[in-house]
């Protein structure tokens, strides 16, 4: 899609941004009925972010704002 990484993912997932606030954390693609969520600020914690309380409100959040939701991730195997 050609964007830039600006605000996402792990700045809600880190607290430092949440959806809602001033900051707009979707991205218009150009595409109709399409946003993009970006993967955000690089973070130090890791796969920890993604255990966290915080995921699940977060995609409880998106299922209730979109349609349907589809997470571009690498594979993880943990240990």
């Amino acid at each position: 899609f050609n964007q830039s990484n600006h605000t996402g993912v792990s700045d809600v997932l880190g607290r430092t941004v949440l959806p809602g606030e001033s900051t707009e954390v979707y991205v218009a693609t150009g595409h109709e009925n399409l946003s993009l969520f970006p993967a955000g600020s690089n973070s130090t914690s890791g796969l920890l972010d993604f255990n966290s309380v915080h995921l699940n409100a977060l995609l409880e959040q998106l299922n209730d704002q979109f349609d349907m939701v589809i997470i571009v991730a690498p594979s993880v195997d943990v240990y």
